[in-house]
């Protein structure tokens, strides 16, 4: 039950006035800004089947046959797997079962059945069917979807090789295994592309190898731009 309360008055109301509505079973509290007569807004009326006496029938669901019972006038579907199972393509859930338990993938009954992967994904998940622990595929080099060959920098072969190998952990110059010390793969030759270029050297060994000595200011024969 809604009651609208109307306030007309040729002269100026006080600027905010409450005024009590009583909506339903309950009290409101508005304050209006009081310029001249107002009609205080009502919630809209809105049509509830459940409350027009309406009693609960039997139906029967346009997807699995089967009978439910509801109140609303028209219903097609008994649950919401039914209406997900009308919305999204049609799947054989025997031969998707059959299929993936062949050993078959995803993406390939995907592919029989002329849907997404997605939609594969879904039907399983609907009807309980437990997915495989995913093979671990080799994913390395050109077999990677992310590989750029030799169109990267310095930083990502030496990334490659530390995948590939590990990280070395002693030194095939001195034979040092101290783990104190730190250990890099250096390119011999600057073929970084070439994995067998490198060899696990310590620090110290690295820098005498590759003459970083000579960067240091004042050092004797230092390479170019650099004070000798």
């Amino acid at each position: 039950m809604s009651i609208a309360v109307h306030i007309s008055t040729p002269a100026r109301i006080p600027r905010f006035v409450p005024v009590i509505v009583v909506f339903g079973f309950g009290l409101s509290v508005i304050f209006m800004s009081g310029r001249s007569g107002y009609e205080l807004p009502v919630p809209v009326q809105r049509s509830v089947w459940w409350k027009k006496g309406n009693l609960m029938s039997k139906y029967i669901c346009k997807v699995c046959g089967g009978e439910f019972n509801s109140y609303n006038p028209n219903p097609q579907f008994c649950s919401i797997r039914c209406k997900a199972d009308h919305q999204a393509p049609y799947i054989n859930i025997p031969l998707l079962k059959y299929l993936y338990g062949f050993g078959f993938t995803q993406d390939e009954i995907a592919k029989m059945f002329n849907v997404s992967r997605k939609s594969i994904y879904k039907a399983m998940r609907r009807y309980s069917i437990k997915a495989r622990t995913a093979v671990k595929r080799n994913q390395y080099g050109e077999n990677n979807h992310m590989w750029k060959g030799s169109n990267v920098r310095y930083k990502a072969f030496h990334k490659r090789i530390n995948n590939r190998f590990g990280q070395p952990q002693k030194c095939e110059i001195c034979g040092t295994t101290d783990k104190d010390k730190s250990y890099d793969w250096a390119s011999l030759m600057g073929d970084y592309e070439n994995l067998d270029d490198y060899k696990r050297m310590c620090r110290s060994c690295h820098w005498k190898y590759d003459k970083k000595y000579l960067n240091f200011k004042g050092a004797v024969g230092g390479r170019k731009g650099v004070a000798r």
